[in-house]
């Protein structure tokens, strides 16, 4: 009766599983991919501090920290009245340098002109001389004219010559020296276009842009400070571009690999 208890009681607390519900697989050899309990964070790949270019007040605060911009997209406006009036000044200057140099070509040109003139009227004087001498020539050959008269013009057209010569050499002279004049004049013109373009460059970059298409970390400036060249005003990250800065146990740390 014992035995006979304790079967149908063991019997009664056996489980049973349908063989279509079992699942059975062939055991394989082989590594075991484990996860970490790591956590982290996403921070910018590329990050830009932005600098004061030059001395200034900040008049006008465009955009605030954690705004999305572009390369080009404006974020504050510093104002320098020196700066301003500097470049107002140089552009004046520039002006009168462009007008002085407008001036002096053509005041050049004219006295080329007058040199050219000269030579030819020289050689009109020697053209009309040798048909006079021609003349000449002639009615000595026929007793006419005297043979002094021919020599006299012999010797004037000689003379013409020579003084023709004098001049083709002056006025290639002449044509040089100009040259170098203007040439100066125009190094002097293009170096003030320079410092103008510079100080247009200086004015342009009052206008604080980010540099980079990210996110507006952080903005260090408020209106109305007044901030010196180099002092640092924003910080952009790049939001697209990202690093993941991963915090592995120290017990983690020499397992971690390339790849």
């Amino acid at each position: 009766m014992v035995a006979a208890c304790i079967y149908f009681l063991t019997k009664q607390y056996t489980p049973k599983i349908a063989r279509e519900n079992l699942t059975i697989a062939t055991v394989q050899q082989g590594d075991i991919a484990l996860m970490a309990p790591v956590f982290g964070e996403f921070a910018s790949r590329y990050e830009r501090l932005i600098s004061a270019p030059d001395n200034g007040k900040v008049t006008e605060i465009l955009l605030r920290g954690g705004e999305t911009v572009t390369e080009n997209t404006p974020i504050a406006i510093l104002t320098n009245p020196d700066l301003t009036q500097q470049y107002q000044q140089q552009k004046t200057q520039l002006n009168s340098t462009t007008a002085q140099f407008t001036a002096f070509t053509l005041r050049q040109q004219n006295e080329l002109l007058a040199e050219q003139g000269k030579q030819e009227d020289l050689i009109a004087d020697i053209e009309s001389l040798m048909l006079d001498v021609e003349a000449n020539r002639k009615l000595a050959e026929l007793g006419i004219a005297a043979k002094i008269d021919l020599e006299r013009s012999e010797l004037k057209l000689a003379q013409l010559n020579k003084q023709l010569e004098r001049n083709r050499f002056r006025l290639e002279s002449f044509i040089k020296m100009q040259q170098l004049e203007k040439q100066q004049q125009h190094m002097r013109l293009v170096a003030e276009q320079q410092n103008v373009a510079n100080l247009a460059d200086k004015m342009a970059a009052l206008t604080i842009k980010a540099g980079i298409a990210g996110t507006l970390e952080k903005l260090d400036i408020e209106l109305g400070q007044y901030v010196n060249a180099g002092q640092t005003l924003a910080k952009v990250g790049s939001s697209t571009d990202l690093i993941a800065k991963i915090r592995i146990p120290q017990s983690l740390a020499e397992k971690v690999q390339l790849d």
